[in-house]
Formats: C-alpha cells, structure tokens, sequence
C-alpha cells in the first residue's frame, strides 16, 4: 500500500538523517557502498547513532509517524575524552518494514526532486515537492550538523543525497556548491544565499515550516 503524503515526508526525512549521518564510533564518514546497510537495524536494534540528542529524538519522532516504535539510548564513550552518543533503537523484526518503507520514500522523493521539473507537476506535487525539500535540508542539518566558517559546509557520502539537496535549496530560492572530494561530496552554501531559508528547516514541523521558507 503505498504512502500517504505525511508518512512518505516522514520516511523521507528519516531515509535523509540516516544517509547524512557519519558513524560516530569510528570517526570517519559512511562511504556510499555502506548507504544499503543503514536503512535497516543492526542485529541488537540500533538503527542509528547521533552526538546529538535534538536528531536522536526526531528521527523517534519521525519513526513514530510510520507506526515504528522506537526509543533514544544515551552512552558514554571514549577514554581520557569521553563523548555521549544517542542512539536510536528499535525492534529488529522491524526490519523488513523499515526497508520497504524507506525503499519507497526514497525513490519517490527523490524522483520528484531530481529527476522531473516544476513546470511538469500538477500543483499538489509541487506542494509536495518544497515539502520533500524542506524535510531534506531539516535532516541533513542535524544529522549531518552546521559546520559554519564564511559559509555552512556539508560533508555527504553520495552523490545521489548531494542533489537531492542541491535541488532542495534550488526549490527554496537558495544556491549551493557541491564538490567531489576524496571519500566524500562537500556541499557549501555561501553566507550571501539565504542562508536563513534552510536553517529554517531544522525548527518545527513541515507545515509551519512552509511559510518560513
């Protein structure tokens, strides 16, 4: 059975934290061929790992919505250096449904934001479109975190995530420029393009959201 409009903005935003985040652990970004794992649950239920406890609770939150039941594991890690990390559990007999439901969401959203253009869509897919785009830069914000010098710079695995928020900003006014660096995709918004606009996307929900942006 195929999504509804509010359960596909939230697995498409869950699939955008998860394909953002780096493994904390080991200190290193995820590499584009270990994307595939990520979208299901480890053999104990850990779906994913934060440093933050803001995007441990929405993607608990977001999981919710897809009737997924799930919850926020706090630990301490490291030596002389200690660190907290959030993790996100869930059932791992979810497994399969989180792998179809992201599946989904994935390839929907990101067909629509790549793959056709505006002047094709009928206006409730446009809607649907600044919708997909909003939730994708609210997940890469703080998943992949605000890495702020003269300008916010993203460091992504793939290149497939990196346009479909490449094409999210474009939707929402904002420009951006992706590079091709080694291991990973460096996605940069220079401070004199409404930066305002995509750091919007990490407050509140989608539908309020709309009017921010």
């Amino acid at each position: 059975m195929p999504l509804c409009p509010a359960n596909r903005a939230a697995a498409f935003e869950a699939v955008m934290m998860l394909r953002c985040t780096a493994p904390i652990a080991a200190r290193r970004r995820v590499t584009s061929a270990q994307l595939d794992h990520r979208m299901v649950p480890d053999a104990s239920g850990v779906l994913n790992e934060f440093n933050q406890p803001a995007p441990a609770y929405r993607l608990v939150r977001l999981l919710a919505v897809l009737d997924i039941g799930s919850r926020v594991e706090a630990r301490l890690h490291g030596g002389r250096h200690r660190f907290q990390v959030y993790r996100v559990i869930v059932s791992p007999s979810d497994g399969p449904i989180l792998r179809r439901l992201f599946d989904e969401a994935w390839r929907s959203g990101f067909l629509l934001l790549c793959r056709v253009s505006d002047r094709s869509l009928p206006r409730w897919q446009q809607h649907d479109r600044r919708v997909l785009a909003v939730t994708a830069w609210r997940a890469a914000l703080m998943a992949a975190g605000r890495r702020r010098s003269a300008n916010l710079a993203l460091r992504l695995a793939d290149p497939d995530t990196t346009s479909v928020l490449v094409n999210g900003a474009r939707i929402m006014g904002v420009h951006t420029q992706a590079q091709a660096r080694s291991g990973c995709h460096l996605l940069s918004v220079p401070p004199s393009s409404r930066l305002n606009r995509l750091c919007a996307a990490t407050d509140g929900d989608t539908e309020t959201l709309e009017d921010a942006v």
